[in-house]
């Protein structure tokens, strides 16, 4: 029998806490109260480690006995106390011993997860701090804020962060409408920001910057870019003070490029952003957009939040440039002694061809953007490439990334299921297919009864 027959729940227990690990057959011709009338049911157990409950190495395809199996006629369901003695995966097998000594056969095989407390307080985020609307002069104009958020959820986010060039604006139109329906989906605040050669009548679809520099200002209280322009002079100023006192060897338009980097980054976090060094190894025109001593000077300040790993697109030179990127990240964490925090984003300019393709996956107390940004600064983020036909490729912290790939299999494609139709709730309310409260009928709280009913009370 294949999975979809039965519900196993919850999926993910705390390492040393007793709990009940339930089957309950989902059709009639899988009963187990049909199974129970010519035979017995058991279970059986093995621990990714593959050590066994008496401590011995488990031979080449060896389970253990799981426990005793009770059966709850009510529900037509079978159940097992469990207490997991460390952190990791647990396969298990359910069999099925015919009457008179037939040779047993497995009815259905799964896994569950133990975590040590610190992670099992916590849950899993996905989303994508880095995309486009058509309020980017590079965007595509079919794909408005709203659009871009609805398609998002569809595409099974839990939360975006809309960063048009040089605007916040965006954000907020997308933010304000997922905000009228109370569902478990968020749309935070943000822009990609870049450095302004000179003043701008205006914002809105036009990418006239110096190219090298690019930081996503994740939840801050007021644009960069616009603070940039509105207070320009003010700007300069400071730039030529802070190029002044670097370095005179370095050469006069790299100083003021790493003026510029010290200066965005310390005022998305004077309006309480999260800094995000945005695609470091991204070519364009035959080389790197952004030049190897403004990366490494970048690197070495280590006033951003996060490095953007996975990010750009997803053609032969993009993936190229991500393992540059992601072997890059690896060496300097080594460096460092510490893992330098990372995301992984589409930096989408059209989104029903890329949303969730890449993504970050944040390990949080809740949706919030505090304990988000909290999680991300604290090195509780994988990034992760999800390319349809290929296995998902992830990065980050050893206990985050093996958990991340279990959650991959058990978890997500019915949490993607939920939340494509709490996605596909909000594309028809913007055809005019239905009202706000269909939708929150659809949406509330959602994600939180999928975490409820997969972690262990």
């Amino acid at each position: 029998m294949s999975f979809e027959y039965f519900r196993v729940i919850p999926r993910v227990f705390e390492v040393g806490r007793s709990a009940e690990l339930r089957l309950r057959a989902l059709y009639e011709q899988c009963s187990f109260a049909e199974y129970m009338k010519s035979g017995r049911l058991y279970l059986e157990v093995i621990s990714d480690g593959g050590i066994l409950s008496s401590g011995r190495v488990a031979k080449w395809g060896e389970y253990e006995s799981a426990g005793e199996l009770k059966y709850n006629a009510e529900d037509d369901s079978v159940s097992v106390d469990v207490c997991f003695s460390g952190e990791g995966e647990y396969t298990y097998r359910l069999m099925y011993e015919p009457t008179g000594g037939g040779r047993p056969q497995m009815i259905l095989k799964f896994a569950v997860y133990a975590l040590e407390a610190d992670l099992f307080a916590l849950r899993p985020y996905r989303g994508d701090l880095h995309v486009h609307t058509s309020y980017s002069e590079c965007g595509r104009r079919d794909e408005d804020p709203k659009f871009v958020a609805a398609w998002s959820c569809h595409a099974g986010l839990d939360f975006i962060v809309i960063t048009d060039h040089q605007q916040m604006e965006p954000s907020l139109i997308a933010r304000d409408f997922i905000n009228q329906f109370g569902i478990d989906y968020q749309v935070f605040p943000g822009e990609e920001v870049h450095q302004l050669a000179e003043k701008q009548p205006t914002l809105v679809c036009k990418n006239r910057f110096l190219p090298p520099n690019h930081f996503v200002n994740f939840g801050g209280s007021q644009g960069v870019a616009k603070y940039m322009n509105d207070h320009f002079e003010e700007f300069q100023d400071e730039l030529r003070q802070r190029a002044e006192a670097l370095p005179a060897s370095v050469s006069e338009d790299l100083r003021i490029l790493q003026a510029g980097a010290d200066w965005m980054i310390d005022k998305i976090h004077e309006f309480g952003g999260l800094a995000i060094f945005a695609h470091p190894f991204w070519h364009s025109e035959s080389r790197t957009n952004l030049p190897k001593p403004l990366r490494e000077y970048i690197l070495k300040q280590g006033k951003y939040d996060a490095m953007e790993v996975v990010g750009i697109g997803d053609g032969k030179q993009s993936r190229e440039d991500v393992q540059v990127c992601v072997n890059w990240w690896m060496t300097e964490s080594i460096a460092r002694g510490k893992m330098i925090p990372l995301v992984g984003n589409t930096d989408s300019h059209a989104c029903r061809e890329q949303m969730n393709r890449r993504a970050t996956i944040v390990f949080a107390k809740d949706g919030s953007f505090e304990s988000l940004a909290s999680g991300i600064k604290s090195g509780r983020s994988v990034a992760g490439t999800f390319n349809p036909g290929e296995g998902p490729v992830l990065y980050g912290d050893y206990r985050l990334v093996e958990f991340s790939y279990f959650l991959t299999r058990e978890f997500y494609p019915e949490h993607d299921a939920v939340m494509a139709l709490v996605g596909s709730a909000l594309m028809d309310y913007l055809r005019g297919g239905c009202d706000a409260d269909a939708v929150k009928a659809v949406g509330a709280n959602r994600l939180g009864r999928l975490f409820a009913e997969y972690w262990a009370k």
